[in-house]
């Protein structure tokens, strides 16, 4: 895996090893595809509330273009800190904790979710995301993998000794 600096030395993501794009980037090119969203939600129906696909097919998109936005313009603000769109990946989650799992909406009732690591309060390694229609991530094999990658990225930054923006860029980043 490569970690890529996407935004202002603030935000990064993995490349996997043999994909062109970095996992923040394919998410966003996924998530603004209108043919991609409507197979996936159409895939994951049964697991959707809501009735009106076509208005959850709308809000996805709106989503993954109001969360490119917004870490854009918090990545390259003075006074806005990144760690404002992020939240402790499980709610009961409330200590500190060295590279904490992070999760990433733009509000609350939100279909589409960013995860990363938190390395400090405003520098984050995105590791994936997911669409999710579900409460838990354990419940559907895509959010599950995303789980998966998320607790393999945070091993393999233990492995390398990160534990701050320093060490961080320490690394061979591209």
């Amino acid at each position: 895996m490569i970690i890529i600096d996407i935004f202002a030395k603030k935000l990064y993501a993995i490349r996997y090893n043999n994909d062109e794009l970095d996992v923040y980037n394919k998410l966003i090119e996924n998530w603004t595809d209108v043919q991609f969203v409507r197979e996936f939600v159409k895939k994951h129906q049964k697991d959707i509330a809501e009735k009106n696909l076509n208005k959850v097919i709308k809000d996805i998109i709106s989503d993954a273009e109001d969360i490119d936005d917004l870490l854009y313009e918090l990545s390259n603000s003075k006074n806005e800190n990144i760690g404002h769109f992020f939240a402790p990946l499980f709610n009961s989650e409330y200590q500190v904790q060295l590279l904490s799992r992070q999760k990433g909406r733009v509000h609350k009732k939100s279909y589409t979710r960013i995860y990363g690591i938190k390395i400090e309060s405003n520098c984050f390694v995105i590791t994936g995301g997911a669409i999710k229609f579900t409460r838990f991530m354990q419940d559907r094999h895509h959010t599950n993998q995303e789980l998966i990658n998320i607790n393999k990225v945070k091993d393999y930054l233990n492995d390398k000794g990160v534990i701050d923006k320093d060490t961080l860029q320490d690394l061979d980043i591209q």
